[in-house]
Protein backbone atom coordinates (compact mmCIF):
# COMPACT_ATOMS: atom_id res chain seq x y z
CA UNK A 1 0.00 0.00 0.00
CA UNK A 2 2.78 2.25 0.91
CA UNK A 3 4.48 1.67 -2.58
CA UNK A 4 0.52 2.10 -4.32
CA UNK A 5 0.23 5.12 -2.84
CA UNK A 6 3.76 6.90 -3.99
CA UNK A 7 1.95 6.87 -7.62
CA UNK A 8 -1.05 8.65 -5.47
CA UNK A 9 -3.21 11.09 -7.75
CA UNK A 10 -5.86 13.14 -5.82
CA UNK A 11 -6.89 9.83 -3.78
CA UNK A 12 -4.85 7.86 -1.36
CA UNK A 13 -5.15 4.26 -0.23
CA UNK A 14 -6.35 3.99 3.65
CA UNK A 15 -5.97 1.03 5.38
CA UNK A 16 -8.18 0.77 8.95
CA UNK A 17 -7.11 -1.41 10.67
CA UNK A 18 -9.73 -1.49 13.37
CA UNK A 19 -12.31 -2.55 10.73
CA UNK A 20 -10.28 -4.31 8.25
CA UNK A 21 -10.91 -2.35 5.87
CA UNK A 22 -8.94 -0.64 2.94
CA UNK A 23 -10.19 1.93 0.97
CA UNK A 24 -9.61 4.96 -1.70
CA UNK A 25 -10.49 8.43 0.47
CA UNK A 26 -9.55 11.98 0.07
CA UNK A 27 -10.84 15.33 1.56
CA UNK A 28 -11.15 18.67 0.72
CA UNK A 29 -12.05 22.48 3.16
CA UNK A 30 -15.13 24.56 1.99
CA UNK A 31 -15.90 27.89 3.06
CA UNK A 32 -17.40 30.77 1.28
CA UNK A 33 -13.62 32.15 0.00
CA UNK A 34 -13.08 29.62 -1.71
CA UNK A 35 -16.49 27.03 -2.76
CA UNK A 36 -16.39 28.10 -6.04
CA UNK A 37 -13.56 27.54 -7.48
CA UNK A 38 -13.02 24.21 -5.13
CA UNK A 39 -16.29 22.49 -6.04
CA UNK A 40 -14.59 21.32 -9.61
CA UNK A 41 -11.34 20.46 -8.29
CA UNK A 42 -13.26 18.39 -5.62
CA UNK A 43 -15.11 16.61 -7.78
CA UNK A 44 -12.64 15.73 -10.20
CA UNK A 45 -10.87 14.25 -7.20
CA UNK A 46 -14.33 12.32 -6.80
CA UNK A 47 -15.00 11.32 -10.57
CA UNK A 48 -11.01 9.99 -10.34
CA UNK A 49 -11.75 8.23 -6.89
CA UNK A 50 -15.10 6.05 -8.72
CA UNK A 51 -13.21 5.13 -11.75
CA UNK A 52 -9.63 4.03 -9.71
CA UNK A 53 -11.57 2.22 -6.94
CA UNK A 54 -13.34 0.35 -9.95
CA UNK A 55 -10.60 -0.54 -12.15
CA UNK A 56 -8.13 -1.50 -9.48
CA UNK A 57 -10.88 -3.68 -6.87
CA UNK A 58 -10.37 -7.32 -7.96
CA UNK A 59 -6.59 -6.81 -8.38
CA UNK A 60 -5.63 -5.29 -4.97
CA UNK A 61 -8.94 -8.35 -3.49
CA UNK A 62 -6.80 -10.98 -5.13
CA UNK A 63 -3.31 -9.45 -4.01
CA UNK A 64 -4.59 -9.20 -0.60
CA UNK A 65 -6.77 -12.55 -0.61
CA UNK A 66 -9.87 -10.22 0.73
CA UNK A 67 -13.19 -10.08 -0.07
CA UNK A 68 -14.61 -6.65 -1.99
CA UNK A 69 -16.72 -4.48 0.21
CA UNK A 70 -19.67 -4.14 -1.98
CA UNK A 71 -23.50 -3.12 -1.81
CA UNK A 72 -26.11 -4.01 -4.36
CA UNK A 73 -27.89 -0.77 -5.55
CA UNK A 74 -31.74 -0.57 -5.05
CA UNK A 75 -32.36 -1.28 -8.70
CA UNK A 76 -29.98 -4.31 -8.83
CA UNK A 77 -26.74 -4.90 -10.23
CA UNK A 78 -25.37 -3.33 -13.32
CA UNK A 79 -24.51 -5.48 -16.22
CA UNK A 80 -22.55 -2.75 -17.98
CA UNK A 81 -20.62 -0.16 -15.82
CA UNK A 82 -21.85 3.38 -15.95
CA UNK A 83 -20.00 5.28 -18.69
CA UNK A 84 -18.79 8.01 -16.21
CA UNK A 85 -16.28 5.22 -15.34
CA UNK A 86 -14.27 5.71 -18.56
CA UNK A 87 -13.24 9.48 -16.95
CA UNK A 88 -9.62 7.55 -16.54
CA UNK A 89 -9.21 7.53 -20.15
CA UNK A 90 -10.32 11.20 -20.78
CA UNK A 91 -7.74 12.48 -18.28
CA UNK A 92 -5.10 10.23 -19.59
CA UNK A 93 -6.04 11.65 -23.50
CA UNK A 94 -5.31 15.23 -22.31
CA UNK A 95 -2.46 13.91 -20.37
CA UNK A 96 -0.45 13.29 -23.58
CA UNK A 97 0.37 16.86 -24.85
CA UNK A 98 2.77 18.73 -22.73
CA UNK A 99 1.92 19.52 -18.82
CA UNK A 100 -1.15 22.30 -19.07
CA UNK A 101 0.93 23.80 -15.65
CA UNK A 102 4.48 23.84 -17.02
CA UNK A 103 4.72 28.22 -18.10
CA UNK A 104 4.05 31.05 -15.97
CA UNK A 105 1.91 29.17 -13.20
CA UNK A 106 5.07 27.89 -12.42
CA UNK A 107 7.54 30.71 -12.39
CA UNK A 108 5.39 32.90 -10.62
CA UNK A 109 5.59 30.77 -7.15
CA UNK A 110 8.43 32.23 -6.36
CA UNK A 111 6.92 35.51 -6.34
CA UNK A 112 4.38 34.28 -4.12
CA UNK A 113 3.16 37.04 -0.87
CA UNK A 114 2.32 36.63 1.17
CA UNK A 115 5.37 34.30 1.20
CA UNK A 116 4.46 31.18 3.43
CA UNK A 117 7.82 29.54 2.74
CA UNK A 118 11.43 30.20 4.11
CA UNK A 119 13.01 29.62 0.09
CA UNK A 120 12.13 29.15 -2.80
CA UNK A 121 13.28 28.44 -6.60
CA UNK A 122 10.91 28.37 -9.83
CA UNK A 123 11.23 28.51 -13.80
CA UNK A 124 8.80 27.44 -15.87
CA UNK A 125 9.31 23.95 -15.40
CA UNK A 126 8.96 23.47 -12.10
CA UNK A 127 10.24 24.92 -8.39
CA UNK A 128 11.41 23.93 -5.11
CA UNK A 129 10.63 25.25 -2.03
CA UNK A 130 11.27 24.86 1.55
CA UNK A 131 9.22 25.69 4.65
CA UNK A 132 10.21 25.96 8.36
CA UNK A 133 10.76 22.83 10.33
CA UNK A 134 12.39 23.48 13.29
CA UNK A 135 14.23 21.10 15.97
CA UNK A 136 15.38 18.88 13.03
CA UNK A 137 18.19 18.81 10.69
CA UNK A 138 18.19 20.24 8.14
CA UNK A 139 15.68 22.52 9.70
CA UNK A 140 13.56 22.46 6.69
CA UNK A 141 10.87 20.39 5.06
CA UNK A 142 11.06 20.37 0.94
CA UNK A 143 8.25 20.95 -1.37
CA UNK A 144 9.29 20.00 -5.18
CA UNK A 145 6.73 20.86 -8.02
CA UNK A 146 7.68 18.64 -11.42
CA UNK A 147 5.70 18.97 -14.84
CA UNK A 148 8.12 16.53 -16.44
CA UNK A 149 6.31 13.46 -14.66
CA UNK A 150 3.93 11.61 -16.23
CA UNK A 151 1.82 9.55 -14.16
CA UNK A 152 0.52 5.70 -15.52
CA UNK A 153 -2.48 6.15 -15.88
CA UNK A 154 -3.40 10.29 -16.13
CA UNK A 155 -0.68 11.18 -18.29
CA UNK A 156 0.68 14.83 -17.82
CA UNK A 157 0.19 17.16 -15.59
CA UNK A 158 2.04 18.25 -12.06
CA UNK A 159 4.10 15.87 -9.46
CA UNK A 160 3.89 17.30 -5.73
CA UNK A 161 6.42 15.74 -3.64
CA UNK A 162 7.20 16.76 0.08
CA UNK A 163 10.02 15.48 1.70
CA UNK A 164 10.68 15.99 5.36
CA UNK A 165 13.61 15.96 7.61
CA UNK A 166 15.04 13.34 10.01
CA UNK A 167 12.61 14.11 12.92
CA UNK A 168 14.44 12.83 16.58
CA UNK A 169 12.82 9.76 17.89
CA UNK A 170 10.35 9.49 15.02
CA UNK A 171 10.58 6.46 12.99
CA UNK A 172 9.54 7.68 9.31
CA UNK A 173 8.30 3.97 8.48
CA UNK A 174 5.38 2.45 6.49
CA UNK A 175 3.20 1.97 9.64
CA UNK A 176 3.51 6.02 10.06
CA UNK A 177 2.63 6.77 7.02
CA UNK A 178 -0.77 5.37 7.14
CA UNK A 179 -0.98 6.64 10.34
CA UNK A 180 -0.42 9.81 8.65
CA UNK A 181 -3.00 9.53 6.14
CA UNK A 182 -5.96 8.28 8.48
CA UNK A 183 -5.24 11.08 10.81
CA UNK A 184 -5.29 13.86 7.88
CA UNK A 185 -8.82 12.51 7.11
CA UNK A 186 -9.78 12.98 10.94
CA UNK A 187 -8.21 15.96 12.42
CA UNK A 188 -8.41 19.86 11.88
CA UNK A 189 -4.85 20.30 9.01
CA UNK A 190 -6.41 23.28 7.60
CA UNK A 191 -5.16 21.31 4.32
CA UNK A 192 -6.64 19.31 1.51
CA UNK A 193 -6.21 15.81 1.95
CA UNK A 194 -5.34 15.35 -2.26
CA UNK A 195 -2.31 12.64 -2.51
CA UNK A 196 -0.95 10.28 -0.09
CA UNK A 197 1.70 9.87 2.06
CA UNK A 198 3.62 6.86 1.31
CA UNK A 199 7.60 5.57 0.99
CA UNK A 200 10.24 7.84 -0.19
CA UNK A 201 11.27 6.00 -3.24
CA UNK A 202 14.31 8.04 -3.59
CA UNK A 203 15.40 6.68 -0.22
CA UNK A 204 17.40 3.58 -0.73
CA UNK A 205 16.79 2.47 2.48
CA UNK A 206 13.32 -0.10 2.41
CA UNK A 207 12.36 0.08 5.64
CA UNK A 208 12.89 4.25 6.16
CA UNK A 209 11.72 7.31 4.56
CA UNK A 210 8.46 8.92 3.81
CA UNK A 211 7.20 11.50 1.70
CA UNK A 212 4.02 13.01 0.79
CA UNK A 213 3.03 13.15 -3.09
CA UNK A 214 0.27 14.50 -4.99
CA UNK A 215 -0.30 14.10 -8.95
CA UNK A 216 -2.49 16.91 -10.60
CA UNK A 217 -4.02 15.98 -14.19
CA UNK A 218 -3.52 18.32 -16.83
CA UNK A 219 -7.23 18.62 -17.34
CA UNK A 220 -8.02 19.85 -13.22
CA UNK A 221 -5.63 22.91 -14.37
CA UNK A 222 -6.84 26.01 -12.79
CA UNK A 223 -5.52 29.35 -13.03
CA UNK A 224 -3.37 30.24 -9.24
CA UNK A 225 -4.15 26.28 -8.05
CA UNK A 226 0.01 25.51 -7.92
CA UNK A 227 0.22 28.56 -5.63
CA UNK A 228 -2.40 27.51 -3.62
CA UNK A 229 -0.94 24.08 -3.61
CA UNK A 230 2.24 25.94 -2.34
CA UNK A 231 -0.08 27.38 0.62
CA UNK A 232 -1.46 24.37 1.00
CA UNK A 233 1.82 21.89 1.93
CA UNK A 234 2.78 24.85 4.14
CA UNK A 235 -0.50 24.45 6.04
CA UNK A 236 0.45 20.60 6.14
CA UNK A 237 3.96 20.80 7.39
CA UNK A 238 3.05 23.05 9.85
CA UNK A 239 0.13 20.69 10.98
CA UNK A 240 2.89 17.75 10.96
CA UNK A 241 5.41 19.61 13.36
CA UNK A 242 2.52 19.95 16.11
CA UNK A 243 0.96 15.95 15.26
CA UNK A 244 4.46 14.74 15.91
CA UNK A 245 5.15 17.18 18.54
CA UNK A 246 8.12 18.03 16.93
CA UNK A 247 10.17 20.86 19.61
CA UNK A 248 10.75 24.01 18.21
CA UNK A 249 14.52 23.86 19.15
CA UNK A 250 17.09 21.07 18.26
CA UNK A 251 20.17 20.82 16.87
CA UNK A 252 21.77 23.41 14.83
CA UNK A 253 22.35 22.48 11.19
CA UNK A 254 24.51 25.84 10.29
CA UNK A 255 27.70 23.60 10.71
CA UNK A 256 26.70 21.35 8.67
CA UNK A 257 25.25 23.52 5.59
CA UNK A 258 28.50 25.20 6.11
CA UNK A 259 30.90 21.99 5.71
CA UNK A 260 28.54 21.51 2.94
CA UNK A 261 29.21 24.72 0.98
CA UNK A 262 32.86 24.41 1.61
CA UNK A 263 32.54 21.22 -0.04
CA UNK A 264 30.97 22.83 -2.79
CA UNK A 265 33.47 25.18 -3.50
CA UNK A 266 36.14 22.76 -2.99
CA UNK A 267 35.12 21.40 -6.36
CA UNK A 268 34.07 24.36 -8.29
CA UNK A 269 37.78 25.22 -7.75
CA UNK A 270 39.32 21.76 -8.95
CA UNK A 271 36.73 21.85 -11.68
Amino acid sequence: MALANSAANLNRYVYDPQQMKLKLACCAYFHAENAGWQAPYFATAVAIQAAQAHAELDPFADLLGAPADETIPPNGLRTNPDDMLNVLHLFKQTGSQPSAFAGEECARIEKMSPCPFVIANSDEKGATVEFSFAGCVPSTAMMRVLTDVTHPKLGGGVFLLLKIPLIPGVSQNVELANRLNIAELTNWTRSRSFGAWCKDVENKDPLDGIAYVCFIPSLAKMDGLLENEVLQMAARARWLHEYLQVPDTGPDDMPLRMRALELIMKRFKKS
